[in-house]
Order: structure tokens, then C-alpha cells, then sequence
């Protein structure tokens, strides 16, 4: 749960795991700010002091995977650098009720 500093106020949820496909691979597997939240710069102070964290830790490189459809996301986390895609999963046609995500990766 993420909150906001010296409250108990929850403004969203980041889930993450560690070590897949190699063992110096960082995942951000979901990142959500409620919207109540957004255009505060609270996503990104999160994942900016999450980069820091994980380049002081010796992490390799982070991954995050992002619906294709989620443009603001894709500005969002290429914006951070995560920038090299490293692949596209999920449905191979675009229709309304299809879904992909790309995955994107940032190297240390």
C-alpha cells in the first residue's frame, strides 16, 4: 500500500517481485495512484525513490509491463526511463475487449 507521508491516508498499491527471469531483474509488476491522486507527481516520486533503492542494491535492470492501451502509463514510464521494450504479450488482434501489455525495461 502506498500512503501518503506521515498519514495513514492510502493513495494507491504497487505490487513487485524480484529475481525472474534472472536473478538481478527487478519486476514492477502493477502500479496504481487513485485517481483523487493524479497529476501530483506521486507515481513518480514513488518509482524515483524505488530506482534509487534498487541501483544502491545492485539490481541489474527493472521491469515493468504496461497495457498498450494505457497511453498515459507508457508516457508515464518511459518518461522514467524505462525505455527498451522487451517484448509485447497477450491478444494479437486490436478489438475493444482484447488486451496486450508491453513489457519495458530500464538497465543500471
Amino acid at each position: 500500500m502506498l500512503t501518503l507521508k506521515g498519514t495513514d491516508t492510502i493513495v494507491g498499491i504497487l505490487t513487485t517481485y524480484h529475481g525472474y527471469p534472472k536473478s538481478e531483474t527487478f519486476y514492477i509488476n502493477y502500479l496504481y495512484i487513485d485517481k483523487k491522486y493524479h497529476k501530483q507527481g506521486l507515481g513518480k516520486e514513488v518509482i524515483n525513490k524505488l530506482l534509487t533503492i534498487l541501483r544502491e542494491s545492485n539490481f541489474g535492470e527493472v521491469r515493468a509491463s504496461v497495457a498498450i492501451k494505457n497511453w498515459p502509463a507508457l508516457r508515464f514510464w518511459t518518461g522514467l526511463g524505462l525505455n527498451t521494450i522487451n517484448g509485447f504479450y497477450g491478444d494479437k488482434e486490436y478489438k475493444d475487449d482484447h488486451y496486450a501489455h508491453i513489457e519495458l525495461i530500464m538497465n543500471f
